[in-house]
């Protein structure tokens, strides 16, 4: 895709799209053909601006005239959140050489041919962020000498986003089944009846993380819907932190690993959901545990600054540039298929439920830490 110039240019630009929709449009038997087409649907030039779009799109997204989108690109009408953030539209972020329309539409202008991708869409609808999976198909077509692509996009979300619940949830059930499994064939075999007590403790835990994951996956589902509710309490951080160690005290995540709880964190009494707000740090000290070496340190800390209160979770590995493009990116995970839900949960639970903030920093020197900011109640006393 060129890159655009000055707002002349531009201007010059969406002119010849204007002509290029005009000339498109009176070939009655091509819109007919792309009317009836079930999925979104636009016809691109070679500068990848629409210059034609089914009606199916623009239904889905409420477009009330297809003159009003002759001259934008895909993710501009898509509302798509790195088209918004960028002065210059969509294809123009250094994050979109990872979007699946733009190398979908890049190969297939470079090949002359049919290409398919897989993109993931995260849209600012009614100031939210929504998340799409589309299946997205780029063909070239020439119309009067001149060439254009076609861009079909099939929303794949409901269907993508169930398969990967039940796989995170087969395969984590199954998991702890079998810790069940081998704890009660222990108890089968051993002879020492003080033993017992053990291993009925360690059930317990296993059988409370059953619970809790099952419990995780039905409220991001909800999540998900815009169907949670949230509960909030008081909570005073040193004890959450408590908590949260205990947690770990045997996962099998932590393994000839260490978490350290930074002696210099802030104390504080926060307002907030505590269920929600132990999913969101959890998440974040699982990652940081699974992106760590054997016997590493990853650090717990806590910051309170302002009206803010911080938590933050360290560990000395650095994450590629590629990857920390896409790192909240529904569905992205480099732990293969029907993964890639962590990170994406946790921005959605803390800053749609939590109306906190979450982000994070990598680079090679000084590893990567995630961080949860929430707002602090200003009535509520900290030390």
């Amino acid at each position: 895709m060129e890159d655009f110039g000055t707002f002349d240019l531009q201007l010059e630009r969406v002119v010849s799209s204007f002509e290029q929709y005009e000339r498109f449009s009176s070939l009655e038997y091509i819109v007919d053909v792309l009317n009836a087409v079930p999925d979104l649907c636009v016809i691109l030039n070679d500068r990848g601006e629409i210059i034609f779009a089914n009606v199916e799109l623009l239904e889905k997204l409420n477009i009330s005239s297809l003159k009003t989108i002759i001259g934008k690109r895909p993710g501009d009408i898509l509302q798509c959140v790195r088209a918004l953030n960028n002065p210059e539209g969509c294809g123009m972020s250094e994050a979109c050489q990872f979007c699946g329309a733009f190398n979908a539409i890049r190969e297939s202008q470079r090949s002359n041919a049919k290409v398919s991708e897989v993109g993931r869409i995260t849209s600012i609808i009614n100031n939210e962020e929504v998340c799409f999976e589309f299946a997205i198909y780029s063909n070239t077509v020439t119309v009067e000498g001149m060439q254009y692509f076609v861009l079909t996009l099939n929303n794949i979300d409901s269907e993508k986003l169930l398969k990967t619940f039940q796989r995170i949830f087969f395969h984590d059930a199954l998991n702890l089944m079998g810790g069940i499994s081998g704890l009660i064939q222990l108890m089968e075999m051993t002879e020492d009846v003080n033993e017992i007590p053990l291993y009925i403790k360690d059930l317990n835990h296993i059988y409370s993380n059953l619970v809790s994951m099952v419990h995780e996956q039905k409220d991001l589902i909800l999540a998900e819907h815009g169907d949670l509710e949230k509960h909030n309490a008081f909570i005073e951080s040193s004890e959450f932190i408590d908590g949260l160690i205990k947690q770990f005290s045997s996962h099998p995540v932590k393994k000839n690993k260490n978490i350290i709880v930074d002696k210099s964190s802030a104390q504080c009494i926060i307002y907030s959901d505590p269920v929600l707000l132990s999913r969101v740090v959890t998440n974040m000290l699982k990652n940081a545990l699974e992106a760590s070496k054997e016997n590493d340190n990853v650090i717990l800390s806590t910051l309170k600054e302002d009206n803010l209160f911080r938590f933050t979770v360290h560990n000395n590995s650095f994450m590629e540039r590629e990857i920390q493009l896409q790192v909240f990116n529904r569905f992205f995970s480099t732990k293969g298929n029907g993964r890639g839900l962590g990170t994406y949960s946790m921005k959605l639970l803390a800053e749609k439920y939590l109306g906190a903030k979450v982000g994070f920093t990598s680079d090679m020197g000084n590893g990567t830490e995630f961080f949860i900011e929430l707002p602090l109640n200003k009535d509520i006393k900290t030390s």
